[in-house]
């Protein structure tokens, strides 16, 4: 190869590199060529990166994000869900409806059975 390339974002080259090395999970490398993982910014809450990621990527529905430098979402536990993007936290589940792990909705309880709490 005649020339050096410039590392990628999501990456991160120091000199002499003989290839790129991806910032870390719960980390993003927003711009190329950058020279150290301390280029590599911490992600913010409601959102996860995963190793090499350029971007932050926002929580689906059913998972959120609580903590900074995430490198995936959790999910909503059970009896809690959320309907909504980014997001931090779960909402509780209303009553008359029932919400599993992960949920991004209450279900609603069929005819002839309740859930109270």
């Amino acid at each position: 190869m005649e020339e050096c390339l410039t590392c990628p974002a999501g990456t991160f080259c120091v000199s002499g590199s003989p290839a790129p090395v991806d910032c870390p999970a719960g980390t993003v490398g927003r711009l190329p060529g950058l020279v150290a993982l301390s280029g590599c910014e911490t992600c913010g809450v409601g959102t996860a990166c995963a190793a090499g990621s350029s971007h932050e990527t926002l929580c689906a529905k059913g998972t959120f994000g609580a903590e900074a430098g995430a490198g995936e979402c959790e999910s909503c536990p059970s009896g809690t869900y959320q309907d909504l993007l980014g997001q931090t936290n779960c909402t509780l589940c209303t009553p008359g409806s029932y919400c599993p792990k992960g949920s991004a909705a209450p279900t609603p309880c069929a005819s002839g059975h309740y859930n109270d709490s």
